[in-house]
């Protein structure tokens, strides 16, 4: 007989699941967007000295957005290996139970 207590497991697997459910609403939409750090002031009379800006290379290349997509990707890639690993689990319990009924 195991120690896990089913209940407890099977509510927090649930609490969890919707968890991240709604992180990865809120990552969804950000991880395409630059990350929001302070920008210079556009009421300024003084002028850029050199250069240009880039904002799609600032938005591709920001590292905290960039950890944001690398934890969505992180977090999908987990929720498939569990989807499959719940089913396997539950394919094998009732596998089980109808050898046990004699199917």
């Amino acid at each position: 007989m195991s120690n896990i207590n089913l209940a407890d497991t099977v509510r927090t697997v649930a609490e969890e699941s919707l968890r991240l459910a709604l992180a990865l609403g809120v990552a969804d939409e950000v991880q395409w967007e630059r990350s929001p750090v302070p920008q210079p002031r556009e009421d300024t009379t003084q002028r850029a000295s050199g250069g240009h800006g880039d904002p799609t290379g600032d938005i591709v290349l920001d590292p905290r957005r960039l950890a944001v997509r690398d934890a969505v990707s992180a977090a999908e890639e987990a929720l498939a290996r569990y989807a499959v690993e719940l089913r396997q689990a539950r394919v094998n319990v009732e596998a089980a139970v109808a050898r046990w009924n004699g199917e």
